[in-house]
Formats: structure tokens, sequence, C-alpha cells
């Protein structure tokens, strides 16, 4: 019994020392992290019901994730002192691996594909701007502008080719469209529409409404021929490749 409480104690005493030098490596890992170049930093407060809020960090090195526990008597009090966040670093891996649900439930979708470009290697300052700040840019730009742009990277090619710009730059450079262009756009894409002439366009609208009209129904077998064997002309589209 002498012999056990001397080697339980070293134990102990082993055990402890062990956790403060992984607190340590855990203090030196972040101030590592927090010392490089910064590439990102958000701060949000978690989805009701909680009052919680968290701050993310991304350097070259890493990201540290901060969050501060909120307390709904704390609140209520108001003179309450401002807790001390957790934190927590890891690498860039870790993070893409354990934090993107938590990401995306408490920044959002968008914040969450900007965290990805970022981590995932486009250091290039466009692919830092919210989306939405990137097509007000591309908005902006003439057409020869927005094809070289979209040879910069994946992430610019989706943004120069999505709907949100096209219909956009559809209601610039043509006024507010009609109900019938905005289903044709859906159905199409608003780029497609934006390239097609005042010709092309007439005629795809009337194809459109001889399809859909009742007349046109009833005449239909069922399969999309009409009465005389037929099927319907196809849809052409004028597209330019951007």
């Amino acid at each position: 019994a002498d012999m056990a409480t001397p080697v339980a104690e070293n134990t102990e005493y082993l055990q402890s020392s062990i956790a403060a030098r992984e607190a340590l490596e855990r203090i030196a890992w972040k101030k590592e992290i927090l010392k490089a170049k910064k590439l990102f930093e958000a701060t949000a407060q978690v989805p009701s019901p909680s009052k919680d809020f968290v701050n993310v960090v991304i350097t070259e090195k890493g990201v540290v994730w901060r969050k501060w526990k909120i307390t709904i008597r704390g609140v209520t009090q108001g003179a309450a002192p401002v807790p001390l966040p957790s934190e927590e670093a890891m690498t860039h891996e870790d993070f893409q691996y354990a934090m993107e649900d938590e990401v995306e439930r408490i920044f959002g979708p968008e914040v969450l594909r900007q965290m990805q470009r970022i981590i995932s290697g486009s250091r290039d300052e466009l692919s830092k701007l919210p989306e939405q700040t990137m097509l007000d840019i591309a908005t902006n730009l003439d057409l020869q502008s927005i094809a070289r742009l979209s040879q910069v990277n994946r992430h610019l090619r989706e943004v120069c080719n999505s709907d949100s710009l096209w219909g956009q730059l559809y209601r610039i450079h043509q006024g507010a469209p009609s109900e019938e262009v905005v289903t044709l756009a859906t159905d199409a894409s608003w780029k497609k529409v934006f390239f097609m002439n005042k010709l092309q366009l007439q005629k795809e609208l009337s194809r459109r409404r001889r399809v859909h009209s009742p007349r046109h129904s009833h005449a239909s077998n069922g399969s999309g021929a009409t009465a005389n064997g037929h099927q319907p002309p196809s849809t052409t589209f004028l597209t330019q490749n951007i």
C-alpha cells in the first residue's frame, strides 16, 4: 500500500504534465496561426434560440474559431461581464472536415463558399469578394471584359455565366422583361435570352404560345406529337461562348 501511493502520485503528476504541455502547444499553435497573414474574418450571432456569438479567422497557417457563450441571465442583468470566448485552433483541412456544416448554419451558404475558395487556394483578391459584390462589378463591364473575367478561375467563370448576372444585364440593356420572357429565361437561361435578337425572341415566344395553347394541347396525342403525327419544332438559341 505504501508503494502504491507514490506510483499513483507519479502517474497523476505525469498526466498533469502531459495535459499542461498539450495546452501550451495549443496556445503556441494558435499564436502562430494568428501571426500569419490574415485571409478572412467574420463574426455572427448563432441562430435563435441561442444568444451566442462566433468569430472565425482564416490565415495562411490555419483557422481560429472563437465562441462567446451568452446566457439569458447575463443578457437580462446587463451588468454581467463579457465572458471570455472559447478558442479552437485547427488546420485548414480539419476546419473543412469538421466545421463546414456549422459555418453554413451560422454564416450562411455564401460565406461558406467564400471560405472554401480561400482555403482551397484562391488567393486573388477578386475571389475573396462576396458574390453580390462580384455581380455588381460584372454588370458594369462590357461583354468582352466579362468574357476575359470568366477565364480567371472557376469561381469567376460561374459568376460570369450565372442567371443572376445575365438577368441584371438583360434589364439594363432591354428594360424590364415581360412575364413571358421571364418564363422563357427560367426554362432556358438568362444568358441565352440575352443573346437572342428581337426576331429570334419573338419567334420563340410565338412557338411557346402555340405549344401551350388549349387548341394545341387538345390536338396533341399525349406523346408530344401533333394530330398529324409530326413533332413540334425544336428550339434553336443563339449563344456566345463565355
